[in-house]
């Protein structure tokens, strides 16, 4: 599960970087639903991320 929480939080923050390095060509709106699209292919039975991995 850690592998896999850092897999998904270097790619949402590499996307976040291009777009912001791309001069935010899109909406922050259309940044959520094209991250939240990504998203939906993190399976749902996930165990909860302790907090210890966000300092």
């Amino acid at each position: 599960m850690e592998y896999h929480f850092e897999f998904v939080k270097a790619g949402y923050f590499a996307v976040t970087r291009k777009w912001l390095l791309y001069g935010c060509p899109e909406t922050p709106e259309e940044m959520a639903k094209i991250i939240k699209r990504s998203m939906a292919a993190i399976p749902d039975d996930l165990p909860p991320v302790p907090d210890e991995f966000f300092i």
